[in-house]
Order: C-alpha cells, then sequence, then structure tokens
C-alpha cells in the first residue's frame, strides 16, 4: 500500500512540474510575439516593460537600414572585422559600442560621419583582454571558443537627416561553415527616438516687426503635430554677453499659435526685447577678427532650445538655428518710410529638429 501512495505522489509530482514547464514556453512565446509587431512599415519594436502611455515608435518608410554584411579580410586595415552596408536613406553619425566578450571587450574601431545608399563601411575589430592585452579580428573566433560563447549582439547606432535615431540589432555567431569561422546577421532595426503620430510640435516663427512693435522679437509658437503641447519653454540664451529668458506658454492645442517675448533682464523697456539687435552686435565683433568680411548677404545663427510635454507628462525638446541678416535690417530700418514698403528678409528659423527626451 504503501508503494502504490509513493507512485502516486511522484505522478503527481512530474504532472505539476509539466504543467510549469508549459505555461513558462507560452507565456516567453506571447513575451518574444510582443516584442515584435508587424506594421506597414515593416517592424515596430516594443518593451513590453514601458508603460502602456507611451506608444510604440513606428519605423519610417524612408529611412536609412545599416545591416551587417560580413565578417571578414578588410583590405583597409588588414585584418578581419565587421563589413556594413547601407540598404536605405542616408545614414549619419554612424558608431558602434564596446560588446562584452566574457572577461574581454570587443571594440569596433573606426568613424562614419554618413553613410549614403549603397555604401559600405569597414569596421576594424579590437579585443581588449581582461589581462591588459589586445589582439586582433583575427582572434575573434578564438576569443569566443576560449570563453564559451557562440554568438555576440552587435548594436550599431545612427541617425537620419530629420534627427531620428535607429539601431540596427546584428549579431556574430560562431559557425564553422563560414570562411572566417564567423557568421553574421541583422536581426532587426530598432526606432530609439522621434514621435508617436499623435505627439506635439511647436513650430517656431519669429517675427522682427518695424510698425509700432518695433523694439519685440516675437517668438511665435503653432502646435503642428497631433495633441496639445505643455509647459512650453525656451531655454535660456546667452547672446552678446547677456542673458536672455523667456516666459513660459502652458499649452498650446493643435493648430493654434502663441506667442512669448524674449526679456533682457535689467535692460529696461528700451531694447529690453530685442534680441536681434544684440545678435548684430555679435557679427559686428565677428568681422573684426582676424579673417573677417563683410557681406551683403551676412548672416549670424543662434541655436535655440524649446522643451515642452505632452498630456502624459512625457518630456520632449525642439532644437532650431535663429538667423538674423544684419545687412537686410540695416536696409529695412534705412528705408522704412518709403510708400509702398520694401519687404526684407530679416530673421529666419532654420533646421528645426525634434526628439523625445523621457
Amino acid at each position: 500500500m504503501n508503494r502504490e501512495w509513493v507512485v502516486i505522489v511522484l505522478l503527481g509530482i512530474l504532472f505539476v512540474l509539466g504543467l510549469i514547464l508549459l505555461l513558462r514556453g507560452i507565456i516567453y512565446e506571447r513575451k518574444l510575439r510582443r516584442q515584435h509587431l508587424p506594421t506597414k512599415y515593416g517592424e515596430i519594436t516594443s518593451d513590453p516593460e514601458k508603460p502602456p502611455n507611451k506608444p510604440a515608435l513606428v519605423l519610417p518608410e524612408l529611412r536609412p537600414k545599416i545591416v551587417a554584411i560580413g565578417y571578414q579580410h578588410l583590405i583597409s586595415v588588414g585584418a578581419l572585422g565587421l563589413d556594413t552596408v547601407n540598404d536605405g536613406e542616408t545614414a549619419y553619425d554612424i558608431s558602434i559600442p564596446d560588446v562584452k566578450l566574457g572577461t574581454s571587450v570587443v571594440t569596433f574601431e573606426g568613424t562614419c560621419p554618413r553613410m549614403a545608399n549603397r555604401s559600405n563601411t569597414e569596421w576594424r575589430v579590437l579585443i581588449k583582454h581582461d589581462t591588459g592585452g589586445f589582439s586582433t579580428g583575427n582572434f575573434l573566433r578564438e576569443e569566443m571558443q576560449r570563453q564559451g560563447i557562440g554568438e555576440i549582439d552587435v548594436p550599431i547606432h545612427y541617425r537620419d537627416g530629420n534627427g531620428l535615431w535607429y539601431i540596427s540589432h546584428c549579431r556574430i555567431e560562431l559557425k564553422v561553415s563560414a570562411r572566417s569561422g564567423i557568421a553574421v546577421y541583422t536581426n532587426r532595426q530598432e526606432l530609439v527616438s522621434g514621435f508617436p503620430a499623435t505627439a506635439p510640435r511647436p513650430y517656431l516663427e519669429v517675427e522682427d516687426p518695424i510698425d509700432e512693435r518695433h523694439g519685440k522679437t516675437l517668438f511665435h509658437f503653432t502646435n503642428s503635430g497631433g495633441d496639445v503641447a505643455h509647459n512650453i519653454q525656451v531655454q535660456p540664451l546667452t547672446i552678446n554677453h547677456l542673458s536672455v529668458i523667456f516666459d513660459p506658454i502652458s499649452d498650446l492645442a493643435v493648430n493654434k499659435t502663441k506667442t512669448t517675448i524674449p526679456t533682457i533682464p535689467g535692460m529696461g523697456i528700451s531694447g529690453g526685447h530685442d534680441i536681434l539687435s544684440q545678435m548684430e552686435k555679435d557679427w559686428e565683433r565677428a568681422l573684426l577678427r582676424p579673417g573677417g568680411k563683410e557681406d551683403e548677404n551676412g548672416e549670424w545663427a543662434e541655436p535655440i532650445t524649446v522643451t515642452y510635454e505632452d498630456f502624459s507628462g512625457r518630456k520632449f525638446e525642439a532644437t532650431m538655428e535663429l538667423v538674423v541678416f544684419p545687412m537686410q535690417r540695416l536696409h529695412r530700418n534705412r528705408n522704412s518710410l518709403q510708400n509702398p514698403r520694401r519687404q526684407y528678409k530679416t530673421v529666419e528659423v532654420r533646421n528645426t529638429k525634434f526628439k523625445a527626451i523621457q
């Protein structure tokens, strides 16, 4: 009778263990599916641990696509290394971070500021050992075998012309049939900074009035995004050695425009809101430097940073260049009494880029 109870207990334990393994397999499979969601653009990469109020970033249809194509002898470095190619739009600021290989570190040396469509970039591989020594990429296979590691993940970082950043998730794997004993694969591409379709986008337009508002530089923000922008704040500037601050805009609805005015503390009413005149003084100072040259089409640029949030508190940053044309302002002010008044281009906002910072 005791033997029968022992058998029954053992069978029960085996049944419970089998059920646990089955449930773990189902959970793991569902987790993988959540991490690779197909869309009409290709693939979304999403992290199940992120809060649900932060939408996944969708890969644009027109984008750079850097892929690893081989681990082979590179003529440029005279050793084995990683070869990559861009199958998409032009990519900028391409880099590969160091990769941990057991107790060693694999470094991909090289700088690549730009990769056009169908162009290649070769990366020299160095292996830094825990003893302090180095070896070239020719010994990567031996090092992986010594460490008992069959594959390593290699992320390639880059951005597009709009300032969106991507990662191509590649891997280097031991493979006997490969010429160097190593094969490379590109698993997926991830958009790591950008905007969901509903993100607010406050665009800046700067007005340089010649009418009764003369002496004030007006910063007009228009929200051309998909949702209300909150807490819009132009970050403080330093122009002509003077501090410049801005009042915040609490909220800005879609397709609406609101205005903020710069203030130079301590200057009083006269000139205290005119930063373009202060930018002209910076430009004039630059002309006095060796090699400075006056140009009818001369211009002076000041970088602008704007921070804001969406309704959920997610933080964004917009960067742009504020450009003033001093000679055009001079002619405009000199001829301001003409009737009809001529139109002069005295100020411009360029190179606006948006990114999520939280």
